[in-house]
């Protein structure tokens, strides 16, 4: 409930900050996202039993 009161009280200064952020947050996202799927490959070729 505090949360749902303080969404609707701060709501404009939490838009304003996410459009900030966000030109930072998609390429990082972006990376991570590469980085997770080159582990889970290299997991595959090597404990996974792949090869």
């Amino acid at each position: 409930m505090a949360l749902t009161i303080g969404m609707a009280f701060f709501k404009g200064a939490m838009v304003h900050t996410m459009r900030k952020a966000l030109p930072y947050i998609q390429p990082i996202g972006s990376w991570l996202m590469v980085l997770a799927g080159a582990y889970i490959i290299f997991y595959w070729l090597t404990i996974g039993g792949l090869l």
